[in-house]
């Protein structure tokens, strides 16, 4: 895997960023230090590798340690294999977890590579528990800006909002560090949808974490996502007329819908969403371009867990109807 990659800021770029994540900490504050999941406060501090494979401040395991396990070289190489295939191949990377752990039984690295399988797999139940029984073992790796994204998803995907939203206030302040720009970008808008999630209360979060990501190095293919996102949480906020003007900056609800489609030619990861979001996100841009769209998706949004039980269906009613209201 590569190594994090600082990019530079300017001090005027430095100082708003700082004055964002200062202020995000009022909102973190009391959900950081609970013991609902894996310790949030250290995330830069370990990496991939674990520290018996001479993660943190080893490169490799020295030559005592491999005379009292004769094993650990192997251990160590199939957990590189199997991140290796992390993403490209999750069910090789699935298999590299189970004959590591075979190897070493009471070690949590190959619990936490499996538990990160099962998210790019999307078995995202088995994940969630996966993380929990490898933080009871260790909580080595852990609080790795990779795995926590993976656990911050597996959360999600599985409603447990709180430990989710405590994750994605952990990892947003650590964006400059990653080196993949898609990555960063999926985390701020991920962790805008879970904000949201919580009500009203949290939109001002929300729009945060969109707006940094608006600073953040461009990345076309994920711009209709960033602009109906913040389109939305502005909407949401009462804010009309800015987010009809972010919506009017993007190329329309086309790319969303061929997603929600799941037109295969669109290539590359994109953001874990709520389900029913997206829906949310394609009405909002398709609003003033194509109006039937624009109401099938509201209704849709409407027949989703999030339209049903979340706290914004009231909202997407009232546009709903407005639209079919207006005349043709």
């Amino acid at each position: 895997m590569k190594s994090p990659r600082v990019r530079r800021s300017s001090g005027k770029g430095a100082a708003r960023s700082a004055a964002f994540f200062l202020s995000l900490a009022t909102f973190a504050s009391a959900g950081v230090a609970d013991d609902r999941g894996p310790d949030l406060s250290a995330i830069a501090r370990a990496g991939s590798r674990p520290s018996e494979c001479g993660g943190a401040t080893r490169t490799r395991p020295n030559r005592w340690e491999r005379a009292k396990s004769p094993g650990l070289e192997h251990y160590c190489t199939l957990l590189a294999k199997g991140y290796g295939k992390l993403r490209a191949a999750p069910g090789d990377a699935l298999a590299f977890s189970t004959e590591a752990s075979r190897l070493m039984p009471s070690a949590s690295a190959p619990l936490l590579l499996e538990a990160r399988a099962k998210v790019a797999l999307g078995a995202f139940a088995d994940a969630f528990a996966l993380f929990g029984h490898a933080r009871a073992v260790s909580r080595d790796g852990l609080d790795a800006p990779g795995a926590l994204h993976d656990f911050a998803i597996a959360a999600q995907k599985t409603n447990h909002l709180r430990e989710a939203l405590d994750a994605y206030r952990s990892l947003a302040p650590q964006v400059e560090l990653l080196d993949d720009p898609d990555e960063a970008l999926r985390i701020f808008v991920e962790g805008a949808f879970v904000a949201m999630s919580q009500g009203p209360e949290h939109l001002a979060e929300s729009v945060g974490y969109l707006n940094e990501a608006r600073r953040l190095p461009k990345v076309p293919e994920l711009d209709s996502y960033l602009l109906g996102a913040l389109s939305l949480a502005l909407d949401r906020q009462g804010r009309r007329s800015e987010a009809t003007g972010i919506a009017a900056e993007s190329s329309g609800p086309w790319q969303l819908e061929s997603e929600r489609s799941g037109d295969t030619a669109l290539e590359g990861p994109r953001p874990v969403l709520p389900d029913g979001e997206l829906d949310a996100m394609i009405a909002e841009l398709a609003e003033r371009r194509d109006r039937d769209l624009a109401v099938e998706r509201w209704q849709s949004f409407l027949d989703s867990p999030a339209g049903k039980a979340g706290p914004f269906a009231a909202h997407a009613r009232g546009l709903r109807d407005a639209l079919k209201r207006r005349p043709r």
